[in-house]
Formats: structure tokens, sequence, C-alpha cells
């Protein structure tokens, strides 16, 4: 609870980073996660507000972020479940265009109304077998602001050269304000540049 764990290679683990139950407001970032037999980063049911931030997350045997060893976790309206990171809903990707040295990507978040919100895009070479993800190279982050039916869409142009026929996924992580996050998301359905 309360820890920082950034920088690092985790790599063949069992489970590269596990938040198990009652591990709350950590923050995982900048850390590179391949080669688990398991999940990437597995967060037990009764853990909450834990950011993961501009990670390097792939080729794991599981998901690459899990919110309860279950599986994906489908989105729901107005995000009201409970849970590990309190389910937080991820981003649905429409759109991603890789144009030289500029990305641009769109989509939409339905989650808790009236919240700010940080969305993280990545770039993978290989899709997890799920759909879901992965997250080999972070590309960069917008802000949302969700209206009053927790709806909040998004026209991102991120500095980042991606190649045609990469894999683009995102998370979502609420945005508490100066510098502070509350609980991130598993992977988005990823769509090809």
């Amino acid at each position: 609870t309360d820890s920082i764990i950034e920088d690092n290679v985790f790599t063949a683990n069992l489970i590269g980073i596990a938040l198990r139950d009652n591990s709350n407001n950590n923050l995982v970032q900048r850390n590179t996660i391949t080669a688990s037999l398991d999940d990437g980063v597995l967060i037990e049911s009764t853990s909450t507000s834990n950011s993961l931030l501009q990670n390097s997350i792939y080729a794991n045997a599981g998901l690459a972020i899990d919110l309860g060893p279950d599986g994906v976790t489908a989105n729901d309206a107005l995000d009201a479940d409970t849970g590990a990171n309190n389910l937080q809903n991820f981003p649905v990707l429409t759109n991603a265009l890789a144009a030289g040295s500029t990305f641009t990507v769109s989509g939409s978040l339905n989650t808790e109304a009236n919240k700010t919100y940080r969305i993280e895009f990545f770039a993978s070479t290989a899709a997890d077998g799920s759909g879901y993800g992965e997250g080999e190279r972070y590309l960069g982050y917008t802000t949302v602001l969700t209206d009053g039916s927790g709806d909040a869409t998004f026209h991102a142009s991120l500095l980042a050269s991606v190649t045609a026929g990469e894999f683009i996924s995102a998370t979502a992580t609420e945005d508490l304000g100066g510098g502070s996050y509350s609980g991130t998301s598993e992977f988005a359905l990823s769509i090809a540049a």
C-alpha cells in the first residue's frame, strides 16, 4: 500500500507484478513487464486506486493488465461496479492513423460522470490473444472530462512514430489533479494502425 514501483524490468516471472488483496494507492510506472507465465499485472479484487502509467507490458501468457484473476472484464454503464481498481472501464478505440512522425487516435470512454481521466496509448507488434492490449511501447496520452452521462470522446494527435499494421491499445486512469491518479483499467480492445 502507498508504494511506488518504477523503472524496473520484470521478465519470466509467474506474474510480472501482483497487487494482492488490500494493496491500495500504489503507483506502477515506467516498468518493462514481459514473458510472464501468467498476467503481466494482476490487481486482486479488494485492491483499489492503483495507477499504472507509461509501462511497457507485452508478451505475457495472460492479460497485460488483469483486474481480478478472471480474464477480460467487460465495461459496464457508468462504471458502477466494484472490485479490483473498482473495475475501471477501458476506452473504446475507433480509429488509429499513422502519418510520419504524427499519430492520431480516436475513441470514447464511458465511466463515472463528471470526472477527469488520463487515456494512455500504446503500440505493439502483436495483439494479445484475447484481442485486448498489449502495451509494448508507450506513445503518449490525452486527458478527457466525462459528461453527466459518464461519456467522453477523444481525438488525440501524438508526436509518435507508428508503423502501419502495429496494434494500438489504451488504458484509462482517473486523474485526481496535481499529478495524482487513481485506478487504471485493463487494456482496450486493440485496433490496427
